[in-house]
């Protein structure tokens, strides 16, 4: 699994951002089907596989004992999982910037320059930040691919 991570960061490729597929190639293609559900979850891949021989089009790095293979290309629904991975990483930064506990309801102040992108993660957004979104204006700060202001305000007790 550090294997997988080093080779995530060389690819400046963050582990919080998901990748396709992972495969390990090994002499006999068998030896790991044990440890292919561990290394997909560790790995933060949708798949992992093991095989006998190197895929073609993903980024590989040799080890005494095995090839680590990773697919880094990414189509606009994994990046758009990435920019949510982000997203929410800023606003649980907030959160502690603020003196906001885990616990603690919260008033999401946001915009985006892509509105469908809030309306696709709305829900999950707040229900991972323990917070509740409202529309509003403010200074943008770019993450990855789109824009996005936030501001956290703790919710008043009614």
């Amino acid at each position: 699994m550090q294997a997988c991570l080093a080779l995530r960061e060389e690819l400046k490729l963050r582990r919080r951002w998901p990748l396709k597929a992972l495969i390990v190639v090994t002499k006999t293609g068998k030896e790991l089907s044990n440890t292919l559900q561990l290394l997909k979850v560790g790995c933060n891949v949708l798949e992992a596989k093991e095989a006998k021989k190197r895929p073609k089009g993903f980024e590989c790095k040799e080890f005494e004992e095995f090839t680590l293979c990773l697919d880094t290309k990414a189509d606009s629904e994994l990046k758009g999982e990435w920019e949510f991975r982000e997203l929410v990483r800023r606003i649980q930064a907030k959160r502690k910037e603020k003196g906001l506990t885990p616990k603690q309801k919260a008033i999401l102040e946001m915009d985006c320059s892509d509105k469908a992108f809030i309306e696709k993660f709305k829900e999950r957004i707040e229900k991972e930040t323990n917070t509740e979104i409202k529309f509003s204006k403010g200074t943008m700060e770019k993450l990855l691919e789109r824009e996005f202001y936030i501001d956290v305000k703790q919710k008043s007790e009614k």
